[in-house]
């Protein structure tokens, strides 16, 4: 397999005219053509990238699997007999190639390498992006207008609690100590913003109460006046600007007030003037004067007026509107914490300063549509500077305590919907990530199809392997500095150098700037277009200029010019330093301008076709990869090696088990159970003298299991068994329908799941240690569509918790569409698939090793 992935690897790299020399050459130039796509050549010709942006992804997913070691590989590529080895039948023959080419060693190492698995692990999170990305779609139609008609009135709590939650995170982020939470303890400035925001809803709620009965008199004018004007005394903050921030009076109220209490009340018996009306509506709240129908009219639509200003606040009408768009379109409700952690984070300075132009005409209006969620690419990713990933931390504080939010409160949001219930988290997610400036070191506790985890995984998952490894391209590059051969100077006297915790040294001090790691953007003293003039010369145009330019930037600068000189071991020195912080700095700048790319062409994703390219042509193995695959053959999964690709189940006591010299004939693996695992310890003994290993099959209790089941786990590797088979988990068509969707078929599998093996699993891996080995086993009882999609979601989740291995059993018919699917599920899983069907010819069994992924058979033991 990691030979037909290398032959891939490169065979892609000289389709796209891609130096693979070192990982600067080869991503400088890529990081052109995605920059570029018009400049994207296939096989020399001009070509659609959009079509083949598979094969820059393949590349890129590759070179996180194995990281420098495929540039290492350079030269063994172009010879010709590389190229073929992939489909070579003999180990012997392949094993005399790789040591004769003298890459026997890296080879062996790329085998090891952990990220392989990491990589294999991602293909449900690119069918789950996928799937998320196509939510939405600008094409057909369904994005709602921002302007819509909305029946439903905005519920106080819902106003008051998610603005509370928003002046919370507001506080906290500009310095102020309390938590992110809509019942937080806001700091005084945060506070009279929230009473404000009371002051408008206790308005809100006196219109309400006006517009129930008409008002026919001045009797109950009065009293609508007397409310009124009890309102403004509590809550004076709608009478005056606040000094706390930029929030002012309403002009209307103010006068009103200011005719109901100064000193010269201006009043006219013609009431034409609003100060007049004023005065006379004040004056009703001490003597209920009679007025003609037309003053009295005037009067009660000047009182509506007043009553109604509440609309006129910028933040009331900012809640409004997001609340029509998800009372109305059901869209909006499946991301709703997402959509509103956007606006609260993009607009968080004019949301709490009141700011007219976040609901005025103006380019800084906020934006209440799902544009911004299906706008094509990702944005420029965060800043290098430490200071932003606290930043980061408090948003995804933000955004847990909005899906808390909705999740508690789901049935008093909308009158009749339940908002927990329409909340795709899934998808809600994807567009945080999308949205969210990407810092690879913050986790999350949610999965893919939006159930919680049991550990914490990186938010940006589907990337973060990626990343990892174009940050560390420069790795020990440094090491093979042109020209450094003659060098007075040693690798180690340049490292000990670079690696002083002290700049003691003005050279030192001069070209660090900052003890920060990796170099961020803001130095200037090595900038980055030096640093790239130092690795273009050494690593892409090669053209004996590095000394020549090191020396220049040396003399230029008088720190480093005086060290230079005391002596030629300091000068190379420094030469050595100078390279190594180029190659990190321009590291730096190429994997985030790789990563910006990249996320953006993963963001670009249409249908399926070019996700199974993907999958296809660089991680699932080529027929021909398996033609020297035989049932005899010697393997291994997790920490075990064996004799053999056969398991064999035993289900017989103690008394009765067979001879093991028999059992090593059939198979290299037994799987025992049916009885406690230390009444095994004298057969296992015997079986290891004949080269056969045993696992202990587990079963369930009534109880605890996960505390039982990590005993009898104990148990057997106490005994001496190599590991342990987890309980089977049988599928079958009435579990799972056709018509459901990812989602519902994930929420009927996931309690299941949960409640089964979660926690036995994490408890044997704490218990026993990564030496003990653990088997997955799932029973798919019919080949309908679902069941086998249901096959897949368990045998993946069996994978990334930490089996070493997944039996899949299927005794029904074995057709085409079902070898196939399971052949797929093979080539996918991150862990070795072993089949299991009672219906399977050996000449099968010999055809599909050949053919396809499956690792090996589990079967009964046959006894004679």
């Amino acid at each position: 397999m990691v030979l037909d992935q290398l032959h891939t690897f490169f065979t892609a790299c000289e389709l796209m005219d891609l130096p693979f020399d070192n990982p600067f050459a080869l991503f400088t130039k890529l990081d052109n053509i995605l920059q570029h796509p018009d400049k994207f050549r296939l096989d020399g010709k001009p070509a659609d990238l959009n079509e083949y942006r598979f094969l820059p992804m393949g590349v890129l997913l590759l070179y996180a699997c194995y990281g420098n070691d495929l540039f290492a590989l350079s030269d063994a590529a172009r010879d010709a007999h590389f190229s073929t080895l992939w489909q070579q039948p003999s180990l012997r023959y392949i094993e005399d190639e790789l040591d004769r080419l003298g890459i026997k060693q890296t080879i062996c190492r790329l085998v090891a390498r952990t990220e392989r698995r990491d990589i294999y692990r991602l293909y449900p999170e690119l069918i789950q992006f996928n799937e998320n990305n196509a939510y939405f779609s600008l094409s057909n139609g369904t994005l709602p207008l921002q302007d819509v008609a909305c029946s439903v009135k905005m519920p106080d709590v819902f106003v008051r609690d998610l603005y509370h939650l928003f002046l919370s995170y507001y506080a906290v982020d500009h310095s102020g100590t309390c938590s992110i939470s809509a019942n937080a303890k806001l700091p005084a400035a945060a506070q009279k913003v929230a009473v404000y925001m009371e002051g408008l809803l206790k308005l809100r709620d006196l219109e309400r109460d006006a517009l129930k009965d008409t008002v026919k008199d001045a009797d109950m004018l009065s009293k609508h006046v007397k409310k009124l004007l009890s309102l403004a005394e509590t809550y004076q903050c709608l009478l005056y600007s606040m000094p706390c921030c930029s929030v002012w009076s309403y002009s209307e109220l103010g006068k009103f007030y200011v005719q109901a209490y100064g000193d010269e009340p201006n009043y006219s018996d013609r009431l034409r003037s609003k100060k007049a009306q004023y005065t006379a509506l004040a004056n009703l709240a001490n003597v209920i004067s009679p007025f003609p129908k037309k003053q009295f009219d005037g009067l009660v639509e000047r009182l509506y007026q007043l009553l109604h200003s509440y609309a006129d606040n910028p933040i009331f009408h900012f809640f409004d509107t997001a609340y029509k768009q998800i009372a109305v379109f059901p869209a909006f409700r499946r991301i709703a914490p997402a959509y509103f952690w956007r606006l609260f984070v993009q607009h968080a300075a004019p949301l709490y300063n009141h700011k007219k132009y976040l609901v005025s005409r103006s380019t800084k209006t906020a934006d209440f549509s799902l544009k911004p969620f299906v706008q094509e690419g990702f944005p420029d990713m965060q800043s290098a500077e430490r200071k932003s990933n606290s930043r980061v931390e408090r948003q995804c504080r933000l955004y847990k305590e909005l899906v808390k939010y909705f999740e508690e409160n789901g049935k008093t949001v909308i009158p009749g919907v339940d908002m927990a219930e329409e909340i795709e988290l899934s998808v809600s997610l994807h567009f945080l990530q999308k949205h969210m400036l990407a810092n690879f070191d913050i986790y999350t506790d949610t999965g893919i199809t939006g159930a919680t985890l049991s550990n914490e995984v990186p938010l940006y998952r589907l990337f973060k392997p990626l990343y990892d490894a174009l940050t560390s391209m420069d790795g020990e590059l440094w090491k093979q500095m042109p020209y450094s051969a003659s060098s007075s100077a040693t690798i180690e006297q340049a490292d000990k150098f670079y690696c002083k915790e002290r700049s003691d040294t003005d050279a030192l001090k001069f070209l660090r700037e900052s003890k920060g790691q990796p170099p961020i953007e803001r130095k200037k003293n090595l900038t980055l277009e030096q640093c790239w003039s130092f690795v273009d010369a050494a690593l892409i145009a090669k053209d004996g200029s590095l000394t020549g330019r090191i020396n220049t930037y040396i003399a230029e600068h008088k720190e480093l010019s005086e060290y230079a000189e005391q002596s030629e071991e300091k000068r190379k020195i420094l030469h050595w330093t100078i390279y190594r912080m180029a190659l990190e700095r321009c590291a730096y700048s190429l994997s985030r301008s790789l990563m910006e790319q990249f996320m953006q062409i993963f963001d670009k994703w249409s249908g399926e076709q070019n996700l199974e390219n993907l999958w296809t042509v660089f991680f699932e193995e080529h027929k021909e990869t398996f033609v020297w695959n035989t049932i005899a053959d010697k393997i291994r999964f997790g920490p075990v090696q064996m004799y053999g690709r056969i398991l064999c189940k035993i289900d017989l006591p103690a008394t009765q088990l067979p001879a093991p010299q028999e059992v090593a004939k059939d198979c290299g693996m037994v799987l025992l159970g049916g009885e406690n695992a230390d009444s095994y310890a004298e057969y296992i003994a015997e079986l290891e003298q004949n080269h056969v290993l045993a696992m202990y099959r587990l079963k369930t209790s009534d109880g605890d299991w996960s505390e039982k089941g990590t005993k009898a786990a104990l148990l057997a590797k106490q005994s001496g068994f190599s590991g342990v088979v987890l309980p089977t988990y049988t599928l079958y068509k009435e579990l799972v329908q056709d018509t459901d969707d990812a989602e519902s078929i994930h929420l009927k599998l996931w309690a299941q799941y949960y409640m089964q093996y979660t926690a036995v699993i994490r408890g044997i891996r704490a218990e026993c240690g990564n030496a003990f080995a653990m088997i997955g086993e799932v029973e798919c009882r019919d080949g309908e569509p679902a069941t086998l999609n249901a096959l897949n979601v368990i045998s993946f989740w069996l994978a990334q918790d930490g089996a070493d291995a997944v039996i899949v059993r299927y005794d029904g018919s074995l057709t085409g569409q079902v070898v196939n699917h399971i052949a797929a599920l093979a080539g996918r899983l991150a862990v070795p698939l072993f089949l299991q069907s009672e219906t399977m010819a050996l000449e099968q069994e010999r055809d599909l090793l050949a053919e396809t992924a499956i690792f090996g058979y589990a079967q009964p033991l046959p006894i004679s």
